[in-house]
């Protein structure tokens, strides 16, 4: 084994019996954390030399080698061959290690530490403890004899005892000898009591675990997540000023792999000294990490850590605050203010003008989406974070109360997002409540639907479920299909292997919802992308719907105003126009034009490319932060630089990454990590990269495929 460059405590010290090895190990741990010993000894059949390294009270790694016959030996083993020989003549060197130098050996010879069994030194030297106890008896025997003595003292020169020896005389000796016979005794059961009593115990910090994952690994994350959070707690110890209050661990278990999210509480006497405690137990709570690893089995990777240090009082939990200033804010509900004629405020003064423009802001955004507003209330709850609950009274013909709630809380969230920016807070909506109070939506005449399905055949049964479910989903936001295609195209991608599947959504009917074509397209791809995720858990492969075309005609409904109805001035604007429109295709005809969509279609892909670029640029740069984040927290290597690159395709953004890795040759604290392969490296990189895109396109509707992703390690 390795040892520090240091001074030994003892060298060439002959051990003629295991007491003189006893004796010199003790000795050389009254004052150190831990020793590091070199032994050389001899039987009759073979010659040893081991090396040992131990703690204040175990023994941690052991290493030996045979030197006639030529043979290592370690661990266990180890320590069967070197327990009949403690008896033995042996040369010791010994030295003592501080805290830094036994974590450097054990993080140099980590191979033999993680196959040595931890055994008490006692133990393993086969030392009795009756030694010590026999000690504390005689002590305690010699103690009851003195008591005694200065009891039968106390006693004997008491006045009453003498006059007692003139009157009755030979008697007297029987009734003085009892009283000293029992008092002593009670005093000598009483008083070695309140000795060995223990001090009231401080109550320790509370400590939350939480394990998401296979129940197999549970057990032993758990004991993982026990051992580690007593180290922690023992380092913050100490630090003496320092107090941890609570501390949570969530663990999320992949494979091979537990992802770790660690929230500490602490507080500190000092103001002054909140960020160097702060540094200090976020050190301490990444230099643990690996105990975690060694004791499950899994390898932890790091999701985040956040340590809370305040000065002086309590650290409350984040729910405990939360759940006060809700509390506080229902027991003195600020008054509800009137904006406008429909509109009506309940918020705090304090963010009152805030909010204000925010109301004022939904309620136009509503309107100009054609829905009439008779009375709209919004209610602002909270002051350090904001939710927010809407209600909405509305005469809407051509809407069900579903269609509106959905509009609605999409745009107050959106609006939301933004408040939240401006606030710096955080802010959203919590309900949203329609009441419909004018006509009901009229629905377009049923059509008998005709379903077309073009995939492989094990993808075909899952895509008819696909197709109903869609179905009733674009029902309910107001159009009715007549024809549905559905195109999956296998994909197999040549980098980490696995597929996918490719989804072209075509969709025929009529319409009566008063939203324009191009909302209706968007409401459109996000169904068919929510069905598209629920499809990809099933099969277990990736799922993306690459193009959703949508072919519909406005169908009139039963409230439409008869034309005897129309003024007379409104019948002359319209004879007019149908003029000017038979001139144009007249027109259009002689120039050889047989549509007038051909000119016009540049124009519609460029203002429906405009509408979803507003989302899809957003999207594209937190996709590139979040990756970058992510990927700087892999283990064993260095990340270096990313690109990457997007491409508006239809209704779908491919996007290509080229990633750069730098290899560590040594890892962390506990141990040398170089022996990870290029390909587990690029697998880990591609999976995040996917899960990051998966969760961006879930938060923004979009559909966002990979077309390339390269990974170099270096």
């Amino acid at each position: 084994m390795q040892l520090p460059k240091m001074q030994p405590f003892k060298e060439n010290i002959v051990s003629t019996s295991k007491d003189d090895f006893v004796s010199l190990v003790h000795e050389a741990l009254s004052n150190a954390n831990g020793t590091f010993i070199k032994i050389f000894t001899k039987d009759s059949s073979e010659k040893y030399y081991f090396t040992v390294l131990t703690d204040s009270s175990k023994i941690l790694a052991v290493y030996g080698k045979l030197l006639t016959t030529n043979r290592d030996v370690i661990g266990k083993e180890a320590l069967d061959v070197l327990q009949p020989l403690l008896s033995n003549p042996m040369v010791v060197d010994i030295y003592t290690l501080d805290e830094i130098t036994l974590k450097l050996s054990i993080a140099d010879n980590i191979e033999i530490y993680s196959t040595t069994p931890k055994i008490n030194i006692d133990e393993f030297l086969g030392v009795s403890k009756k030694d010590e106890l026999s000690e504390v008896l005689e002590k305690e025997k010699l103690l009851e004899q003195i008591l005694e003595k200065a009891k039968k003292e106390e006693i004997k020169p008491a006045p009453q005892i003498e006059k007692a020896k003139e009157v009755e005389g030979a008697k007297v000796p029987e009734m003085i000898e009892k009283p000293p016979e029992e008092k002593p005794v009670k005093v000598l059961k009483e008083t070695p009591k309140p000795a060995p009593q223990p001090a009231a115990k401080k109550e320790g910090p509370k400590v939350k675990i939480e394990i998401i994952g296979s129940e197999a690994f549970k057990p032993a994350l758990e004991e993982a997540f026990k051992e580690y959070s007593k180290i922690l707690l023992n380092d913050i110890k100490k630090m003496g000023d320092t107090t941890l209050n609570d501390m949570e661990i969530h663990g999320e278990i992949g494979t091979g792999v537990v992802y770790l999210t660690i929230h500490l509480n602490a507080n500190i006497e000092e103001e002054a000294k909140v960020e160097i405690a702060k540094r200090k137990i976020l050190f301490f709570a990444n230099r643990h990490v690996p105990v975690i690893g060694r004791v499950s089995g899994l390898k932890p990777i790091i999701r985040s850590i956040k340590v809370n240090v305040v000065a002086g009082g309590r650290v409350d939990t984040m729910e405990e605050r939360e759940r006060g200033e809700v509390e506080l804010w229902k027991l003195k509900k600020p008054p509800t203010v009137q904006i406008n004629p429909k509109l009506f405020l309940t918020i705090d003064p304090e963010f009152r003008s805030y909010f204000s423009a925010y109301a004022r802001t939904l309620l136009k955004d509503i309107e100009d989406a054609g829905i009439k507003v008779d009375k709209m209330e919004v209610d602002v709850e909270g002051r350090k974070e904001h939710e927010i609950n809407i209600k909405l009274q509305t005469s809407v013909p051509n809407m069900s109360k579903a269609q509106v709630e959905a509009l609605v809380t999409s745009l107050a969230k959106e609006h939301a997002k933004e408040m939240g920016k401006a606030l710096k807070k955080y802010v959203w909506v919590h309900k949203v409540e329609v009441e419909l109070t004018g006509a009901q939506l009229v629905r377009p005449k049923q059509r008998k639907l005709e379903t077309i399905i073009n995939a492989p055949k094990n993808v075909d049964p899952y895509l008819r479920k696909f197709v109903k479910d869609f179905v009733n989903e674009i029902r309910g936001i107001g159009i009715e299909p007549s024809k549905v295609q559905i195109d999956a195209k296998e994909v197999s991608f040549a980098l980490g292997g696995g597929r996918a599947y490719h989804i072209t959504v075509t969709v025929e009917g009529a319409s009566t919802s008063a939203l324009p074509l191009s909302k209706l397209k968007d409401m459109i791809e996000i169904e068919a992308n929510k069905r598209a995720r629920e499809l990809a858990e099933v099969l277990k492969e990736e799922v993306v719907v690459r193009e959703v075309k949508l072919n519909v005609e406005e169908e009139t409904s039963g409230t439409q105003v008869a034309p005897a109805q129309i003024s007379h001035k409104a019948a002359e604007i319209l004879k007019k126009k149908a003029e000017l429109e038979k001139e144009v295709e007249k027109l259009l005809k002689e120039a050889g034009i047989e549509e007038l969509s051909f000119l016009t279609e540049d124009k519609k892909r460029e203002a429906e490319q405009t509408l979803l670029k507003s989302r899809i640029e957003p999207a594209m740069e937190t996709l590139k932060s979040k990756v970058q984040s992510e990927l700087k927290l892999l283990p064993r290597v260095t990340f270096k630089w990313l690109k990457m690159n997007w491409n508006f395709t239809g209704s779908n953004v491919e996007v290509t990454f080229e990633v750069s890795f730098a290899k560590e040759e040594v890892g962390g604290l506990f141990g040398a990590f170089s022996g990870i392969s290029d390909d587990k490296i690029k697998e880990d990189a591609i999976r995040i990269i996917r899960k990051a895109m998966e969760d961006i396109s879930r938060e923004y509707g979009i559909s966002i495929v990979p077309k390339r992703i390269n990974v170099l390690v270096r």
